[in-house]
């Protein structure tokens, strides 16, 4: 925790710096609210998780096929049957909630440096049902910024896991890069539907109730 005050710390110190950004008059420019279409988003879902799974597994299958881990920890733990299965799966659910709590920490990092006001406009807090954390970015953001703020977690957590899998042969790592890439999967929706109109956009920012998002044009 102290890690993540630092960084923020220093982000602010990043933007008192700024004086070279370009000012845009947001008088000159319209805001229109765009809501979710659960029923799409929930589509949207469900290929995209299949096709997570089918783009990320059968390479590694090809690759590992006949040598992959399962291995879990690297020391002797003389465990076996279902006291180590208690284990691992125990000691995955402690880390995918940790890795829970790091997603949206790497979005508020990642909006924070682009943002003028820098910490001040980002903002942490917890869903009802379900109860998960969120981060949301009050302040405009250019499209592109935007969107690299937005998949920045699906890039470090689920491209550091499966590049390690990659690499060692790991099953444990390619689930965790699957967990990590269906956690963002409503951070692609939304990078879906911008792009789709990006020509027409300007800045985007995020609705606090976490429904849907706001383009200036």
């Amino acid at each position: 925790m102290l890690l993540c005050f630092d960084v923020f710390l220093f982000i602010d110190v990043l933007n008192r710096r700024k004086n070279k950004q370009k000012q845009i008059n947001m008088k000159l420019l319209s805001r229109e609210e765009r809501e979710i279409d659960f029923n799409e988003a929930y589509s949207y879902a469900y290929k995209f998780i299949l096709c997570s799974v089918i783009v990320v597994s059968i390479p590694f299958y090809i690759i590992w096929k006949g040598n992959m881990s399962f291995c879990f920890f690297t020391t002797d733990l003389n465990l076996s049957g279902v006291p180590l299965l208690v284990l691992c799966l125990s000691f995955i659910l402690v880390t995918f909630t940790f890795g829970l709590f790091l997603h949206e920490i790497i979005h508020g990092i990642v909006w924070s440096i682009f943002s003028k006001k820098g910490t001040k406009a980002v903002f942490f807090g917890f869903f009802n049902e379900p109860f998960t954390p969120y981060c949301y970015c009050e302040e405009p953001l250019s499209i592109k910024l935007y969107i690299l703020g937005a998949l920045a977690p699906a890039l470090l957590l689920g491209g550091t896991s499966l590049v390690v899998a990659y690499i060692t042969g790991n099953v444990f790592c390619l689930l965790y890069c699957l967990l990590f890439m269906t956690t963002a999967t409503g951070d692609f929706f939304i990078v879906s539907l911008l792009i789709k109109e990006k020509g027409s956009i300007i800045l985007v920012a995020d609705q606090p109730r976490g429904s849907g998002y706001y383009i200036y044009k």
